[in-house]
C-alpha cells in the first residue's frame, strides 16, 4: 500500500503588526529601530551573486517576505513561542558570518528564520552559480536532546531567500526534535513538551564548497497548551436512529485548527467521514471530511479545518451527512485485458457499471501490470446533490485486518480471493493481486459492505457561557 505521508500543517494566519525578534537573558524582544545590532555585513556586488534574489530596503519589507511564508509567525510573536539565538555562527576560513535568528518549535513543524552575509556567496576564486543549500542543521547532544541531524531542504532560489542590508535572509522548516533522535520523514507522532538548549550548526552547500559553522546554543521550546489561540465549547447533541453526534470543542492553535466530536452508532459502524461546514462570522469554512480518531478515547474524533484570519466571535458547525458502513452490496463485471507482448495496460474508461441509493457508479480508469497485478477507479456520483441518502467510498485505510474482506473478486476460470480499496468519499481504487487474474479473461468485483451517506442537516451553536 502506498504510504500517508503526513500532510499538511495548517498555520492560523493573523492580522497584525510585529517586529523581528533578538534575545536578551533569553527571552524574546522586539528589534526596533534604536535597537538594531551593531555588526554590519560587508557589502559584494550583487552581480556577482549566483541567484538575482530580491533586495529590499526595510525591516517591514522583511517582515512581509516571513509573513507571506509562515502566515502564524506574527501571533506566535505575540505569543512569545518563538526563540532567538543571541550568537553568530562563524565560517572557518570565511570573514562572512551565518545567524540563527528565531525558532518556531511546534507539534509537527519546525521553522528557522536564518541568515547568512553576502560575502560568504562571493569567491575570488570560484564562481558560483548555482544556488546555495543548507545540507543539514546537526544539534549536538544536550540534557534531553539527543544528537540528531535535520536534512532535506531544498534550494535557496529567487521565490525562497530575499537580501536585506547585505545579508541573505530564508526559512527552514523541517520535522520538530525528537526525543530518541530518530529523524524519520514519512511518518512520525506529534512532539513531545520541549525546552532545552542545544548546541547547533548549519552545512552550507555552495555545490564547488561545503561550509560547516560553527556550533552555537539554540533554545528550542515547545508546550502545545502554549500554542493554543482559541477554544470554545459546543452545545447540543443531535441523536437520532442510533447515531449520537455531539461536538465538543473548537480549537485553534498555530499548528493546526480543529474541532473535537463525539460520534457514536448503536446500529452501524461508523465510516468515519461526515460532510459539513464551519460558520465563522460572515465566513463560510470547510472542514476535512476524514475524521481523526483522538488515542485513548473511546468514539472521540477530530475534525480538521484550514487558516481563519482572526478568532471568530460567531461560531456555528453544520453538518449536512454523516456516513455508515451498511451490509449491502453491489457488483460489476469486466473483461480482463490480454497484455500478449506488453507488460502493461492503461485505459480510462469511465462508463456506468452498478447503480445503488440514486447513486451512479463509474468504473473510472483501469491499469494492469502483469507483475502489480490491477488497480481501477470508482467514482461515486449522485443522481441529486440533495438527495437523502448516497454512496461514498469507505474509508479502509483505517481497517487494522492485514486481508480485509471487504470486496471479493471472482474470474470466469475459478479463481476467487479479495482486493485491498482504499480512497476517498468520492473514489475508491481498488487493487487486484496478478495471481487473482492469472489465465482469466473477465472478472467479478463484489463490495460485501457499501458506505452510505444519511442527510441529516444538523446545526449546533457554541455555548453561550464561552
Amino acid at each position: 500500500m502506498t504510504k500517508q505521508k503526513w500532510l499538511m500543517i495548517i498555520g492560523v494566519l493573523a492580522i497584525f503588526a510585529a517586529g523581528a525578534y533578538i534575545a536578551t537573558s533569553g527571552s524574546a524582544t522586539k528589534l526596533t529601530s534604536e535597537q538594531k545590532p551593531e555588526r554590519k555585513a560587508k557589502p559584494v556586488d550583487l552581480d556577482e551573486l549566483p541567484v538575482d534574489w530580491k533586495e529590499v530596503e526595510s525591516e517591514e519589507e522583511l517582515e512581509a517576505f516571513y509573513t507571506r511564508h509562515i502566515p502564524e509567525l506574527p501571533l506566535a510573536r505575540e505569543k512569545g513561542v518563538t526563540t532567538s539565538p543571541e550568537d553568530m555562527m562563524t565560517v572557518e576560513g570565511k570573514e562572512g558570518r551565518v545567524q540563527i535568528n528565531e525558532v518556531l518549535h511546534g507539534g509537527r513543524q519546525m521553522t528557522f528564520l536564518f541568515s547568512m552575509d553576502l560575502s560568504l556567496l562571493v569567491d575570488e576564486e570560484e564562481n558560483y552559480f548555482q544556488p546555495p543549500r543548507i545540507d543539514t542543521v546537526d544539534i549536538k547532544e544536550s540534557g534531553d536532546i539527543p544528537a540528531q541531524t535535520l536534512r532535506g531542504f531544498s534550494e535557496l532560489d529567487e521565490s525562497s531567500a530575499i537580501i536585506f542590508e547585505n545579508r541573505l535572509y530564508g526559512i527552514l522548516q523541517t520535522q520538530p526534535i525528537t526525543k530518541d533522535g530518530e529523524t524519520d520523514l514519512e511518518s512520525f507522532p506529534m512532539a513531545e513538551p520541549i525546552n532545552a538548549e542545544a548546541k547547533t550548526s548549519l552545512k552550507i552547500n555552495l555545490q564547488a564548497d561545503i561550509l560547516h559553522t560553527d556550533p552555537v546554543p539554540v533554545s528550542y521550546q515547545y508546550d502545545p497548551e502554549e500554542h493554543k489561540v482559541a477554544t470554545r465549547e459546543f452545545e447540543g447533541t443531535y441523536s437520532k436512529d442510533g447515531v449520537t453526534i455531539e461536538p465538543k470543542e473548537f480549537v485553534m492553535s498555530l499548528e493546526s485548527n480543529y474541532i473535537t466530536l463525539y460520534v457514536k452508532s448503536e446500529d452501524k459502524e461508523f465510516n468515519r467521514t461526515l460532510e459539513g461546514r464551519l460558520q465563522m462570522d460572515d465566513r463560510t469554512q470547510p472542514f476535512s471530511p476524514y475524521l481523526q480518531p483522538i488515542e485513548g478515547e473511546k468514539d472521540m474524533y477530530k475534525a480538521y479545518f484550514g487558516t481563519s484570519p482572526e478568532v471568530p466571535e460567531d461560531i456555528a458547525l453544520k453538518i449536512r451527512s454523516i456516513d455508515m458502513k451498511e451490509n449491502e452490496s453491489f457488483s460489476f463485471t469486466f473483461d480482463v485485458p490480454e497484455l500478449g507482448d506488453h507488460e502493461r495496460f492503461e485505459k480510462n474508461i469511465d462508463r456506468t457499471v452498478a447503480e445503488k441509493h440514486g447513486t451512479d457508479i463509474y468504473l473510472d480508469r483501469l491499469h494492469y501490470h502483469e507483475q502489480y497485478g490491477m488497480n481501477f477507479a470508482l467514482n461515486y456520483r449522485p443522481q441529486d446533490p440533495e438527495q437523502d441518502k448516497m454512496i461514498v467510498g469507505t474509508m479502509n485505510n483505517f481497517n487494522p485486518e492485514p486481508n480485509p474482506k471487504d470486496v471479493s473478486v471472482t474470474t470466469d476460470n475459478g479463481q476467487s480471493g479479495y482486493a485491498r480499496v482504499s480512497g476517498s468519499r468520492l473514489q475508491s481504487n481498488v487493487d487486484i493481486q496478478p495471481d487473482l487474474l492469472e489465465g482469466a479473461s473477465s472478472a467479478t468485483i463484489t463490495f460485501n459492505t457499501i458506505s452510505v451517506s444519511h442527510k441529516i442537516d444538523h446545526t449546533f451553536e457554541i455555548s453561550e457561557d464561552n
